[in-house]
């Protein structure tokens, strides 16, 4: 309102008086007398408006300042409202009461949480369906495995796999300690562990990208690859040839019965591997690694058996839709020689090779070669085809079919159909190893 009567004062103002219309020189009559008295008064009414509207301006200024002050007033008490309301919600939520602020300057305790000494817990099982041509369709309980995890201290790291195999007792699959970040580039593990023989031998069974090890590794080390108890050194070298290269020498017990002596070896076997990474690009990599692996072959004579391994594995990861879009290409050549007691010397050669691709972030597709030669270049032993396809229902359980053709020699041709559903639970279950 006062708004309006400035306006409507200034407008008056502006306009003026009206002026006296003269009709002529001559003829103005008695009126022309009293004009300057008229405006003497005119002149003392305009003073007095103009006064009366500068104390409106200010008192208008005065109640437009006012208004400002109890609007941020209003502003901060209903932040402040608001604060408090989600603070009450906060409380209610956790079934806690208003608690006084800590006194930040009284002692505090550096007694560490009794919940954060537990190990981390993780566990995974595999359940298969088998329908064969060469045996009875059976189900399968296969494999499960209790995995423990703890930061001993700043220094170092234990690890533990339990493994309980389907109609057997369980085992210990790996249990050893690890050093990280010694001076060098250097790390150390001690205790039961898998060994570094190729790419695959480290993974563990429900982190493979089919349902079994390739040929190569269980016709050499077994259903179950490669494990012994010992040292494992590793030496994180500084870039002499490739993005990065690391050097792991591992000295275990030959208790393997299939490449060792077995449980009556004397002499323990060792595995020396060259691993070099490239980064080809911002979404490719390639690595490559050289294996030189050996042991004894009988506890009381000295025959050798050695492993060379050649591994091979390019990955397209792009960085944008890596969940959505990957190929993957894996491969190991193998050769084997193993000394005998008054013969010659077995050679002979294996390897896979296998591509994956993914199709969205739930599917994945793949083939894999197998093939097995036989001593000293004869004809293949065995070699197959293995077709899958994967389907991921969540990241906690992962279906997977697959056919798996193998023509071995004096066998013959097989088929094999498998159904593997793998479940996982825990802040590991998607650890390799």
């Amino acid at each position: 309102m006062l708004r309006c009567l400035i306006v409507a004062l200034t407008a008056t103002l502006w306009i003026g008086p009206c002026p006296t219309t003269v009709a002529d020189d001559e003829g103005r009559g008695p009126e022309a007398a009293t004009q300057p008295a008229e405006s003497e008064n005119e002149k003392a009414a305009l003073a007095a408006l103009q006064k009366e509207i500068a104390e409106l301006r200010r008192r208008l200024e005065e109640v437009t300042d006012q208004v400002a002050r109890l609007s941020e007033a209003s502003r901060r008490a209903e932040q402040q409202a608001e604060r408090e309301r989600l603070r009450q919600a906060a409380r209610r939520a956790a079934g806690q009461r208003a608690a006084p602020a800590p006194d930040t300057q009284g002692a505090t305790s550096r007694a560490r949480n009794l919940s954060a000494l537990n190990p981390e817990l993780s566990i995974t099982g595999d359940m298969f369906y088998r329908a064969s041509s060469s045996a009875r369709d059976a189900f399968s309980a296969g494999h499960w495995e209790l995995d423990l995890r703890s930061n001993l201290d700043p220094y170092s790291q234990m690890h533990f796999v339990l493994g309980v195999p389907e109609g057997e007792s369980p085992e210990l699959e790996e249990g050893y300690v690890t050093w990280h970040h010694l001076p060098g580039g250097l790390s150390l593990s001690a205790g039961r562990r898998r060994a570094q023989f190729g790419s695959l031998n480290r993974f563990h069974a429900h982190a493979l990208d089919q349902s079994s090890y390739p040929w190569a590794l269980s016709t050499a080390f077994g259903e179950e690859g490669l494990t012994g108890t010992g040292l494992f050194l590793g030496w994180l070298i500084p870039r002499p040839w490739a993005s990065a290269n690391e050097v792991s020498l591992e000295v275990f017990n030959a208790d393997n019965e299939l490449a060792f002596a077995g449980p009556e070896w004397k002499h323990p076997a060792w595995l020396l591997r060259l691993k070099n990474y490239w980064d080809l690009g911002t979404d490719t990599y390639l690595e490559v690694g050289l294996d030189h692996l050996a042991g004894r072959a009988s506890p009381d004579l000295p025959l050798q058996h050695t492993f060379d391994a050649l591994d091979l594995t390019w990955n397209w990861y792009p960085a944008s839709r890596g969940h959505y879009r990957e190929v993957l290409l894996r491969g190991l050549l193998v050769r084997s020689r193993r000394d005998q007691d008054a013969a010659p010397t077995l050679s002979s050669w294996s390897g896979y090779l296998y591509g994956q691709v993914r199709l969205s972030a739930r599917w994945i597709t793949g083939v894999r070669y197998d093939r097995l030669d036989g001593p000293s270049g004869d004809a293949p032993r065995a070699w197959g085809w293995t077709p899958y396809l994967t389907w991921w229902q969540s990241e906690f359980v992962r279906l997977r079919a697959e056919l798996t053709y193998r023509d071995q020699w004096p066998a013959g041709i097989s088929r094999e159909f498998r159904l593997q559903l793998t479940i996982a639970a825990g802040p590991h279950k998607h650890e390799k190893y």
